[in-house]
């Protein structure tokens, strides 16, 4: 008479078998490999409030080692072009690599920079200037040179690739201004240190 015989058990002590005899599911390979290595050029659109791409932008974005992004780009902040250069690191938290944490160092170039009394993401303040009886003076800087400094979060998934960041932006050039005609007098000092915040969307190939 036939014998059924047990379905065989991985062994405890073999590689990827839990507790229970069973094997471990396996890590996705998709969130353990960096997608960069395989699409690690990448087209994007920038938006947000005093970025180093201004208020809308395009960058070019190279990672040619997973640990480092290099990023250069043109926009606008409705007033002039802004051209910047911002490599970051990239820090991927845990095993998986979709996702990273970015530290950016960098440097942007506007042809015409316009200060006003609220500047970066406290601007939103600026219809307080439009109330105010009679003109202020806007601060010109003509050109313009930042150093920006930014923290983000990196996405990936097949082509996509997103971005979010915050940074703190200084104006290297702050005394090589002048001021616009109006009745009250320009303030520079309000127009060196901003505060911007900003996203991109982008197709990697």
């Amino acid at each position: 008479m036939p014998v059924d015989t047990p379905a065989s058990v991985a062994p405890a002590n073999a590689p990827g078998a839990t507790e229970s005899g069973e094997a471990a599911p396996a890590t996705s390979a998709r969130d353990a490999h960096d997608l960069a290595s395989e699409h690690p050029v990448a087209l994007c659109a920038h938006m947000g409030i005093a970025t180093p791409y201004g208020a809308l932008g395009l960058s070019l974005d190279v990672v040619p080692v997973s640990w480092l992004g290099l990023e250069a780009g043109v926009g606008t902040n409705f007033d002039s072009a802004e051209f910047a250069f911002m490599p970051r690191l990239r820090v991927a938290p845990g095993k998986q690599k979709t996702t990273h944490f970015t530290f950016g160092v960098g440097a942007s170039y506007l042809r015409r920079y316009y200060g006003h009394e609220q500047n970066g993401l406290a601007g939103f303040m600026r219809v307080f200037e439009n109330m105010a009886e009679g003109s202020i003076q806007l601060t010109l800087w003509r050109p313009a040179y930042f150093a920006n400094f930014e923290l983000g979060g990196e996405f990936r998934r097949g082509h996509v690739v997103a971005r979010s960041y915050i940074g703190f932006a200084h104006l290297i050039n702050q005394d090589a201004y002048t001021c616009t005609a109006g009745d009250f007098a320009c303030t520079p000092t309000a127009a060196v240190n901003l505060v911007y915040l900003g996203g991109s969307l982008g197709y990697a190939f």
